[in-house]
């Protein structure tokens, strides 16, 4: 019945919807789309939770408070939905897929613009599909719908993403840091200041149709986040925004707590917060964010196990760990699978004594405390199973 409440809605007060699909980096580029359009526009986006379906019906519906508040949802329903004016002009949509089918949740969605992220080489939540292929087919699913006026909006450094503009009606802008994608960027920097933490952050140049514009993304490190915001930058072009402009709102983009943010730890140590999820792709992301930083401090990672790659586990895993051997100086490995990036990162070379292994989130978290000092830069992350964010709260210095 709300699905059906929610497709007259759409009909009647016909907003824009945008999809963001992939299977890395889709809540950072929705919420980088959403800084980027609410400057102009109005805007709404879905929410996390463990339900995206319900989640998104409910803010069609202008009852996203319902469990919280009935009453005042039912009144902002009847407000935002029977008024001429206060409804939504645009909806920002994360849409997961997970297993075989998921794609379907979203049939009664008709998106003219779809922003597929990145599927990687080892995709997040391959066990339930029989190989990066099919993954990738449901995603396709979703830009299949766009209208011959609609957008796909590409990430030109996933070859498959990329090929997927190849094979539909729509029109196509691919954003990335190879040559020959409609929105490249260039010059990419990070800074960081622990004397000026609100000045540090990652400055790039967007470079498109034969212009050139700075881009400014405070207190947000790492390559994912400048995908995101290429991505927001190429749908804000969409909305008829300048680069300038669009620049300018990026300046307010805040990426979402426990994806790349950098918090104050204790012991005067600085925390790379990226708790909240974890595939191959984005870990190995992480650790080279880690390792870019210009500092003097000590470079550690708390990494946990990566579930839901099935059979592509301990290759993952490995991968994680050759690429940790090159520059960590130490390393925690915290859970079962995590026990294969322990093992390779001592083969490739890193010290054994510098490596640590834990069963147990608890047991590692009064490990890391006791051991780090002063100057420490920490890199968390694992996949959202193992509450990683145990590992934050015991060495993040507001408790």
């Amino acid at each position: 019945m709300s699905e059906l409440l929610a497709k007259f809605i759409l009909w009647k007060q016909k907003p824009k919807i945008i999809v963001v699909t992939g299977n890395i980096g889709k809540t950072c580029t929705r919420e980088a789309i959403f800084s980027v359009l609410k400057t102009k526009l109005r805007v709404k986006r879905n929410q996390d939770g463990k339900n995206e379906r319900r989640d998104i019906i409910m803010n069609i519906l202008g009852m996203e408070n319902f469990g919280k508040n009935p009453f005042g949802a039912i009144f902002n329903f009847l407000k935002s939905n029977f008024s001429l004016k206060g409804y939504p002009e645009v909806f920002i949509f994360e849409t997961g897929i997970r297993k075989p089918g998921d794609v379907n949740k979203f049939k009664f969605l008709k998106p003219e613009i779809v922003v597929v992220t990145a599927l990687g080489e080892i995709p997040a939540y391959i066990e339930f599909f029989d190989g990066p292929k099919e993954l990738a087919s449901q995603n396709f699913k979703t830009l299949e719908k766009l209208p011959h006026f609609g957008y796909a909006v590409l990430n030109y450094d996933d070859e498959t993403v990329r090929e997927m503009g190849d094979i539909i009606n729509a029109h196509t802008l691919r954003f990335g840091f190879q040559e020959g994608a409609d929105f490249m960027v260039s010059d990419v920097s990070q800074n960081f200041s622990e004397d000026n933490l609100r000045s540090s952050g990652t400055t790039f140049k967007l470079n498109h149709d034969g212009h050139s514009v700075p881009v400014w993304l405070y207190q947000v490190y790492g390559k994912a986040q400048v995908y995101a915001a290429l991505a927001a930058m190429v749908v804000g072009s969409i909305f008829k925004m300048n680069l300038i402009e669009i620049s300018e709102a990026l300046k307010n983009y805040k990426s979402p707590f426990g994806r790349m943010t950098l918090n104050e730890g204790i012991k005067s140590t600085w925390i790379i917060n990226d708790y909240y999820e974890a595939s191959p792709n984005s870990t190995l992301s992480a650790l080279q964010t880690l390792k870019d930083f210009c500092c003097n401090q000590r470079k550690i990672a708390v990494l946990g196990d990566m579930i839901g790659i099935g059979k592509y586990t301990e290759q993952a895993h490995r991968i994680v760990g050759e690429a940790c051997s090159k520059f960590l100086d130490m390393l925690f490995c915290i859970g079962p699978r995590a026990k294969f990036i322990a093992d390779e990162a001592i083969t490739r070379g890193l010290p054994s004594e510098r490596v640590f292994e834990f069963e147990s989130v608890e047991e590692a978290g009064k490990t890391v405390q006791k051991v780090i000092r002063k100057g420490d830069l920490i890199l968390v992350k694992g996949s959202r199973e193992m509450k990683m964010e145990k590992i934050v709260e015991e060495i993040g210095k507001i408790k």
